[in-house]
């Protein structure tokens, strides 16, 4: 087996409508294990956390980008940029898309539970 770990991906402000993988990203992820660390959350939501620098989100159509990857990581510090709400609205895409993820979850059990 394959296993390919990639470090924070960020979805916001890029043409994900466009954007394609080069390929030899695309070579090394074909028939692998791919797991990265989803550094914003998917979200449509205004309300952002108070005394941030930067608040990350992006919305649910850019997670296309992650078509290859299975499984992702939200525990970073980005994720809950817009509160509960970007927090929940980033497990319903990632579920609806049948990405798995860990690091996050509604209960604390969920976000330990092993996707591997």
């Amino acid at each position: 087996m394959k296993l390919n770990i990639f470090g924070d991906i960020c979805l916001q402000d890029i043409d994900w409508s466009s954007y394609l993988f080069d390929e030899t990203l695309n070579a090394l992820m074909r028939d692998a294990l791919n797991v990265g660390n989803l550094e914003n959350p998917i979200t449509e939501a205004l309300t952002t956390k108070p005394l941030q620098a930067f608040n990350l989100k992006s919305p649910a159509e850019s997670l296309g980008l992650l078509s290859s990857f299975q499984v992702v990581s939200l525990a970073n510090n980005h994720i809950q940029d817009y509160g509960d709400t970007g927090c929940y609205d980033t497990l319903t895409a990632l579920d609806e898309r049948g990405i798995a993820h860990f690091g996050m979850g509604i209960t604390q059990d969920a976000a330990l539970t092993p996707r591997i």
